[in-house]
């Protein structure tokens, strides 16, 4: 009921405290200047199960509760608030629940299966518990996300504090993953230039996860 209230730390934006990764490079690699490209994990769900980096970020560095990929919601592209914003405005104005967690990314400039990235993000449950995405996606072009919820979703106070600094840490990073430097046009120009494209568009699976524990990566979604 739209009678629940949900206490949301800050106006918070995403900030350099909110991006992990399954090695130091990748989050150097993110939170730098540099242009990076990242996308949906290929060959989902069964990269779970080959690929160690994928499950020891998962399982161990997010302690992962429930693992899920999720469409993108084609109307959230047009949503101006931080995920953080959209989901907890969501959660006290409907039925939706709160799921606090990350969205994890593969690098897509490198060999598959090595290097994923994990940016912190809040999303929402309807009431039988399908998970939802109503937020713009950090990465334009594609059609899943896969969202990992994990008590390391909550947001400390440092990065809230942050937060508050107008977004300026997370324009930047849409900007160099859209393939456009802060400030400038498109890389060479063109509209497909500026896409960084998702891979691995198999239907949307769940993967259950434990702290140190993986489940089978063909596990179905999760009903509803």
């Amino acid at each position: 009921s739209s009678g629940r209230l949900y206490m949301v730390l800050s106006p918070e934006w995403l900030t350099a405290a909110d991006v992990l990764a399954s090695d130091g490079a990748a989050v150097e690699l993110v939170t730098s200047g540099a242009s990076a490209q990242l996308c949906f994990p290929s060959d989902w769900p069964r990269v779970f199960s080959t690929s160690k980096p994928l499950r020891a970020l998962v399982n161990g560095t997010l302690r992962g509760v429930r693992c899920r990929a999720v469409a993108v919601d084609a109307s959230g592209e047009r949503e101006p608030a931080s995920s953080f914003q959209r989901a907890a405005q969501l959660a006290a104005s409907s039925d939706a629940t709160l799921v606090k967690g990350f969205v994890v990314y593969e690098l897509a400039d490198g060999p598959r299966g090595c290097a994923f990235v994990a940016i912190r993000r809040w999303w929402n449950a309807a009431p039988g518990g399908a998970w939802f995405d109503a937020a713009r996606p950090l990465v334009p072009g594609g059609r899943q996300l896969l969202l990992v919820e994990s008590p390391l979703g909550e947001r400390g106070e440092a990065a809230g504090r942050a937060g508050l600094g107008g977004g300026s840490f997370e324009a930047a990073l849409r900007e160099r993953l859209a393939g456009r430097p802060a400030g400038g046009s498109a890389a060479g120009g063109s509209p497909e230039a500026a896409i960084v494209r998702h891979t691995g568009e198999r239907g949307a699976g769940e993967v259950g996860v434990a702290e140190g524990v993986g489940l089978a990566a063909s596990a179905p979604a999760a009903a509803g």
